[in-house]
């Protein structure tokens, strides 16, 4: 009986003794059919256009079996969609090397791939890269900083060369307002585009560039202030001399005002003159205030056979350039 049973259990430890090899036999053959694949992509960091370095090495766990000779798959993946490239052989050593060109900024992330076979486990291995556009070059030319007001301004958009796409909008974006179209088109061969805006106010002029795949998008600006316009007139003189208004004496000289664009609101102040000793001096100065037609008006009362000149100004504010109308020459006899 004791015989019996120590015959079992050498039967039963060898049945484990086969089980236990048979694992590590099963084991050491999946080990032996691991495969490693690398993927380097340079430079890591590019510009459209540019040629992209795409290395990489394949290697097996059995050392036995040779990585040479093996087929690896490439593909581009982009914003642009997924884009197969050649097909590439390892050398003998496992390693191989191609070349790609990008056309889309953004990332590229190149995949390499290997399918497996004859007892070798596929592999995989990516690497991206950050792909940018290049710059483009857009400037705006205005043929005046500063106008009176009605006054047009010529404007020339111009962009450099290189670019796929060669259209160039002009904007116009007046002083507290919003901005707006003036003339959106190709540029011409020299790389111009003209438009012409009368502006009323103090302007920022924007050339745009949307860019292309290659390129990216630019904007340039200049300003043109406007200058308003004030205009001053003695009315009711009884003759002219010259340049003089000749008023009766004790009369007043009324004077009218009027500025454009409407100033309403706003005021203007009246500077007279006298001449005395040889020269224009100073006698009085008062402010007037615009009505909702832009206009104002003031009287002058002055001592008889003296020369005196008036001038109205309207300051420079936020969205215009000031003006001061002429010198107004008048005398009281």
């Amino acid at each position: 009986m004791t015989s019996r049973l120590r015959s079992v259990r050498s039967v039963a430890l060898a049945a484990g003794l086969i089980v236990s090899l048979q694992l590590v036999s099963l084991g050491s053959a999946l080990a032996a059919g691991a495969s490693t694949l690398t993927l380097h992509a340079t430079p890591s960091a590019a510009k459209v256009g540019d040629q992209i370095t795409l290395e990489g090495t394949l290697a097996f766990a059995d050392t036995t079996s040779s990585s040479g000779g093996q087929t690896i798959s490439l593909t581009r993946e982009d914003d642009a969609g997924s884009h197969p490239l050649p097909d590439v052989v390892t050398d003998s050593d496992g390693s191989f090397s191609t070349t790609d060109t990008v056309d889309v900024s953004g990332t590229a992330t190149y995949q390499a791939a290997f399918a497996g076979g004859a007892g070798q486990d596929p592999a995989n291995a990516s690497d991206p890269v950050t792909v940018t556009k290049f710059a483009s070059h857009v400037s705006i030319e205005v043929s005046s900083h500063a106008v009176r007001f009605g006054t047009s301004v010529h404007l020339t958009a111009h962009l450099g060369r290189g670019t796929d796409s060669r259209v160039v909008g002009i904007y116009a974006k007046p002083d507290g307002g919003g901005k707006k179209v003036i003339r959106t088109a190709k540029v011409d061969r020299h790389g111009d585009l003209h438009a012409t805006f009368t502006p009323s106010k103090d302007t920022t002029f924007i050339a745009r560039y949307d860019g292309d795949p290659a390129h990216r998008a630019a904007h340039d600006d200049a300003v043109t202030r406007v200058r308003v316009i004030v205009h001053a007139k003695l009315t009711r003189a009884i003759a002219r001399s010259g340049r003089y208004h000749i008023f009766r004496h004790g009369s007043r000289a009324p004077c009218i005002v009027r500025v454009a664009p409407n100033h309403k609101a706003f005021s203007v102040r009246a500077t007279l003159q006298l001449f005395a000793k040889g020269q224009w001096r100073k006698s009085a100065a008062k402010s007037f205030t615009l009505n909702s037609s832009s206009l104002t008006g003031f009287a002058i009362r002055g001592t008889s056979n003296v020369n005196f000149r008036v001038h109205v100004t309207l300051p420079t504010h936020h969205d215009h350039l000031g003006d001061t109308s002429p010198w107004l020459y008048l005398r009281f006899r």
